[in-house]
């Protein structure tokens, strides 16, 4: 009996200690979360260049520009909450 608990623990332990933070790194490495992700730095960068007024014209082309990436991006997924940006 304590040979197949030793033996569960040992399971238990790899699973915590080498298959869970693996699986989350891995998520940080797609292809389309990366491209994204790029995408949004770089509408955070358009935005900072912007000045204090903008305007309806240019408020709708960035609308329009980013109209797929927030259609495809939930905000309340995890990997989203925990990036910087």
């Amino acid at each position: 009996m304590i040979f197949i608990l030793g033996i569960l623990l040992i399971i238990a332990l790899l699973y915590f200690v080498i298959f869970l933070p693996w699986l989350k790194q891995k998520k940080y490495q797609n292809p389309t979360y990366l491209t994204h992700l790029a995408q949004i730095s770089l509408f955070f960068d358009t935005l900072d260049q912007l000045d204090d007024y903008v305007t309806w014209v240019h408020r709708d082309a960035l609308k329009n520009s980013l109209k797929q990436l927030g259609s495809t991006l939930n905000p309340k997924h995890p990997i989203i909450k925990k990036s910087p940006k």
